[in-house]
């Protein structure tokens, strides 16, 4: 569920958020006919490695991400929304989507 699209100043990037999954997808996307996915990180979602969801066929991804610890807690939720920094090297980043979405979906983080 992409929740959050963006393209870079310069043009050259698409950044998505999915929401469920729990990534930031980064595409080159100069040639766009060909994107090309050139940045990934994972924080939350629910296709970690311990959550009981099984990847069946993703073919960007190797492996299903382990959990994300920040400060030795768990970081729960998702990314949802966010924001490129101007200059391009910053990502900044919000975990709720909805509140009764949050409560159903992601039920730790409303805690």
């Amino acid at each position: 569920m992409v929740t959050d699209i963006l393209i870079s100043l310069d043009d050259r990037y698409l950044y998505t958020s999915n929401w469920m999954h729990g990534d930031i997808r980064q595409y080159d996307i100069r040639d766009t006919a060909h994107p090309v996915l050139v940045g990934q990180i994972f924080l939350g979602g629910k296709i970690q490695s311990d959550s009981g969801v099984t990847v069946i066929d993703d073919p960007e991804l190797d492996k299903q991400p382990d959990p994300v610890i920040i400060k030795g807690r768990r970081f729960t939720g998702s990314s949802q929304m966010f924001q490129l920094s101007l200059d391009g090297k910053r990502i900044y980043v919000s975990s709720s989507l909805f509140s009764p979405w949050d409560k159903e979906i992601y039920p730790d983080l409303v805690k």
